[in-house]
Order: structure tokens, then sequence, then C-alpha cells
């Protein structure tokens, strides 16, 4: 039997040319979630691209609030759609975020890899106004206040004139049409982010993987993986089964998130996984804001001591331009962050991949990401203006810490001595902690809501700080030396492995059947619970199949580290317990 399925195994690969695809092969040891955070992004632009279709067909531009309330309610499986679409986009944006913090961290961003890393920026972007369309197709109280939040930023950004014209064009000027635009804009910005990713995988395919610094001793040379090392992975089927896992993963992800937020009811708006209707009790409890990966836009929007005095005089050609006042705010928070980012690479000189030897691109990265967390937060708690003052304290207290912190780091890098730098972190950075407070207390602020989100917020800067300079700590001191294995000779799957694979697939088959049994229309959060188990049930048997693929390549770790990645299934098992509970 097994001779019959190698032969047929054989046919198929020869047949197909599995062997023989044009795509760069990396080392066993590189077949890892660390060296594939840009596969989370990808599975979760797949089920977009699937769930985003389906939706597709059931939408309705002249009343899409309306319309999805009877989905939700009538349609079998609608729900589940729905959310898990929504979550997917959430996980796409915070994957990015973290496959390019993480390429950062390696030096995979500077030089050969300069076009990589800029198409990945735009890319980003693409994504971030690819899921405001989105959300604002849904057509339910959050659409309808992010529209109007962003007619009014355009208007004040670019002027009575062009601002109309630009939120005509965005938004159309006739609430019959209206949505017809918006999810036409939508699609057509899909269109855009799945051929910049097309083209950021082939950039990446072009340059290969970047070696791990582990082995380069965070040189840039090589630039490039030798392909014809003795540890090399073969493209089919490693690569191709690791790709199974972690989509399955991914999906198994989105589906039980939804049902566990969905299970846990109204927390906060941007923690709500469903559409927020007029007239529901979450009505009520909504406030104006954008979805949450523009309310960083919206918090800056408030902060009126950014606008420019009108009106704007042009002395060359006599003009007087009025309502322009808050482009600087529409800069800082559209121009600002993709020029930084796009520059970063060449910020960075020298031969060294390691962040501590690119001083300033790590602390500008840093202090970016920083403001970027601070001012989403700070924008959910609070809604309102705020003093020159305040908004100072707000921005200064993280670059207390995180500076002297990375030459804290610097010192300890070269061995020196380190107890200049770190008598001076502690004092800057609880000089940091006292600001915000201090401003508070002399403003009165803590008699307010608003006043005591604002001294919050300055705290947060400078844990998220202190979160970043771990990140950078562990990038550079974390990781030892491993040395290549030509030659291994691996022991047979262990047995809990084998017993944990087959645990999976009876919940795999278990939820299947249970899929069956389930009313998706009265259970939907039951529903979502299922598919992700079964899918995360799916991604564990499919990792067991990969660990068993790759046994001769990769060494077994600890039977800790081996199980691990069967700690999702798990979660999925955990949440699904709780949503039965909960109905």
């Amino acid at each position: 039997m097994s001779s019959l399925l190698r032969r047929l195994y054989d046919l198929v690969v020869e047949r197909l040319r599995l062997d023989r695809l044009p795509l760069r092969s990396v080392p066993y040891s590189y077949v890892s979630i660390e060296f594939w955070l840009g596969a989370i992004v990808a599975a979760s632009f797949m089920w977009l691209a699937i769930s985003g279709v389906l939706l597709l067909l059931y939408y309705d531009y002249t009343n899409p609030a309306e319309a999805n309330r009877g989905l939700l309610e009538s349609k079998p499986f609608f729900r589940p759609l729905l959310t898990s679409h929504l979550m997917a986009a959430n996980l796409m944006i915070l994957g990015a975020v973290a496959h390019f913090a993480r390429n950062f961290l390696v030096g995979a961003y500077k030089k050969p890899r300069e076009a990589v890393w800029i198409v990945g920026v735009i890319t980003g972007f693409l994504a971030l106004q690819t899921a405001f369309f989105g959300y604002a197709s849904i057509g339910d109280k959050i659409a309808i206040e992010a529209i109007n939040i962003g007619s009014g930023f355009v208007s004040n950004s670019f002027g009575e004139y062009f601002g109309k014209v630009l939120a005509a064009l965005a938004f159309d000027v006739t609430e019959s049409t209206r949505y017809l635009r918006v999810i036409a804009i939508h699609v057509a910005f899909a269109l855009l982010l799945g051929a910049a990713f097309l083209l950021h995988f082939t950039l990446f395919e072009a340059h290969g993987i970047h070696p791990s610094p582990r082995e380069t001793g965070w040189r840039d040379e090589p630039s490039r993986i030798d392909e014809t090392r003795k540890d090399i992975a073969p493209w089919f089927p490693v690569n191709f089964t690791y790709i199974i896992v972690v989509t399955l993963g991914v999906w198994g992800i989105i589906f039980t998130l939804s049902a566990f937020l969905q299970g846990l009811g109204w927390v906060h708006q941007l923690l709500y996984q469903l559409p927020i209707f007029e007239g529901t009790p979450e009505s009520e409890l909504a406030r104006p804001m954008p979805p949450w990966f523009l309310v960083y836009a919206f918090k800056l929007f408030q902060l009126t001591f950014l606008y420019l005095p009108e009106p704007i005089r042009i002395p060359v050609m006599g003009l007087e331009l009025y309502g322009f006042s808050a482009l600087p705010v529409f800069i800082a928070s559209f121009v600002l962050p993709i020029l930084v980012l796009a520059i970063i690479p060449f910020m960075a000189r020298g031969g060294s991949t390691h962040p501590l030897d690119n001083m300033a691109a790590t602390a500008t990265l840093g202090l970016l990401l920083v403001y970027l967390a601070q001012l989403t937060l700070w924008g959910a708690m609070t809604l309102g203006f705020h003093s020159t003052l305040t908004a100072a304290v707000v921005f200064i207290a993280p670059a207390l810490t995180l500076v002297p912190g990375l030459q804290m780091l610097k010192a300890a890098k070269e061995g020196e001595n380190i107890n200049k730098p770190a008598i001076r972190f502690l004092a800057l950075s609880l000089l940091a902690i006292a600001l915000p407070f201090a401003t508070l207390i002399a403003t009165r602020g803590y008699e307010t809501d608003t006043g005591m989100g604002d001294a919050i917020t300055g705290l947060l800067g400078v844990v998220f700080s202190l979160v970043y300079l771990g990140l950078v700590a562990f990038a550079s001191f974390g990781g030892e030396s491993e040395p290549r294995r030509e030659e291994y000779s691996p022991p047979d799957l262990p047995t809990p492995l084998i017993a944990v694979a087959i645990v999976e697939l009876f919940l795999v088959v278990f939820s299947a059947i249970s899929l069956t049994l389930v009313d998706p229309t009265a259970s939907p959060i039951l529903a979502s619970a299922l598919i992700g188990l079964l899918l995360t049930s799916a991604y564990g048997v499919a990792h067991v199949a990969f660990r068993a693929l790759t046994l001769h390549g990769k060494p077994l770790g600890s039977l800790g580290s081996e199980l691990l990645p069967h700690s999702l299934v798990v979660l999925s098992l955990a949440v699904l317990i709780f949503v039965a509970l909960k109905i």
C-alpha cells in the first residue's frame, strides 16, 4: 500500500513538475512563523477576497444597512461570513505591522531590498484605504460616521471647492447612489491591493528570503541564501505544506476571535464585531469614531493647534485660499507616516543590519509606532479638543524613555560600562511617568474624563516605549548563533505528537458533524466557533504532517516546543465551550 502511494505521489510530482517550480527554496530552519509573518497577511487577504466576493453577491447599495440587517437575521451563515470578513481585515492590518516590524529588527529592509520594503509600505497604505471603504460600505452607524468624518476631514484639508470635489468622488453627493460609489471604490482598492501584493511577492522572490542575523553575524553579506546548501528544503512539499498550515491556522484564528468577541458582547465599539444599526442598544453606546485603524488620524484632527490660520496667502499668485486649515493634520496623518517609513532604508547606512547600529532609523520607527498606538488609544478613550501643553506632554513622554533606552542598549551591545546610560534611562523614564500626572494636577484635568484620558495616554506612551525597547533587546541579544546541521539522523515522530494529531482529527470530524446539526441562523456565534475549531483542528493535523515531512532536515525540539503550535486548537476549543455556555 505504501509503495502504491509513493508511486502515485511521484507521478503527480513529475506530471505537474512540482519539483521544478521557479520559486526560491529556503533552509529547513527558516520554515517557521518567525520568517513567515508575511504569510499571515497573505492568508488574511486570501480570506478577504473569498468572503468579499460572496458578500458582494448579496450587496444592496440602495439601502445596505437594512439589507445587511435582514440578511444577518435570515440568511444562514451570513453572520459568520460578514464578521469573519471584518476580522480578517483587522488581522491583516495587525499582521502587516508585525511583519514589517520584524523585518526592520533583523535588517531585511536594507540594500538590496529597499524596493521590497517601499512596495510593502505602499501595500500597507492601500490596505488601510481598502478597509476604510469596506467598513463604510456596510451602511450602519459606524459607516455613516466614518463617511461624515472623512468628508469633513477632506473639506477642511483641501478647501471648500477641492474638498467638495474629493468628497463627491469618494462618497458621491446623493444618498441614493452613495453606497454604489463606496462599494465600487472598495472593490477598486481591493484589486490594487492584490496587484501590490503580487508585486511585493515578486520582488521578494527575486531577492529571496533575508539571511538570518544569527548566521550572518548582523552583516549585510551574503545578501542571499546559498541555495546549494545541504540544509535547503525543497519548495514542494515543504514550503507548500507550510503554506497550508499557516492558511488554516490564520483562518481558524479569524473565526475563533470573531466568535469570542461576539460572545463577549459590548465592551467597546472598536472591539464590537457586528454592524451597529440605528435604534439598537449598541447605537446608544457608540460615539462618532472611524474604524480603529484610522482613529489615530481622527485624534490628530482634534488637535486644533496644528491647524493653519486662515486665509492662506500665496504671494506669488496673489491668491487667498480658505478652508485649508486642517491640511497639516492631513499631511501628519497620511503623508508623513508613509514618507518616514519609505525613507527608513536610506537612513540606515553601513554594512551592519543590527538595529542598534542604525540608531536614527530604529529611534524614528520606534517613535512612529508608539505615537500611532498612543493616538489610537487616546482617540478611543477621549473625544474632545486638547491644549498644546497636554499634547506636548503626551508626545514628549515616550521620547524621554525610548531614546535613552536605545542608548543604554547600544552601550551594552558594545561592551561599554552601562551605569551612566542606565541611570540616565531610569531618571528620564521616571520623569516621563511623572510629567503627565504633573500636567493633570497643574491644569486640574482630574476634574474631567478627558484630562484623565490625557494622563493615561502619556503613561501608555511610556509603556509602549518599554515594549519596543524589549523587542529591540530581544532581537539584539535574545538569539544565540545556530550552527547549520549538514547531516542529521531523524528519530521517529514522537508518540505524543501522533496522539495529538489523532485527537485533532477527531475534532475535525466532530466540528464538521456539529455544523450540520446547528442552526446557523438561530446560533450564529456557535456556528462561527465551530468553523474556527474545524479550521484550527485541520491546522493541527497539517502541522503534524509538516513535521513528519521535515524531520530529516529540521531537528525535533523539546516536547513542549513541538506541542506549542497546537495550543491554538486548545484556544479554539475553549472559545467553543465559552460560547456554548453563553447561549
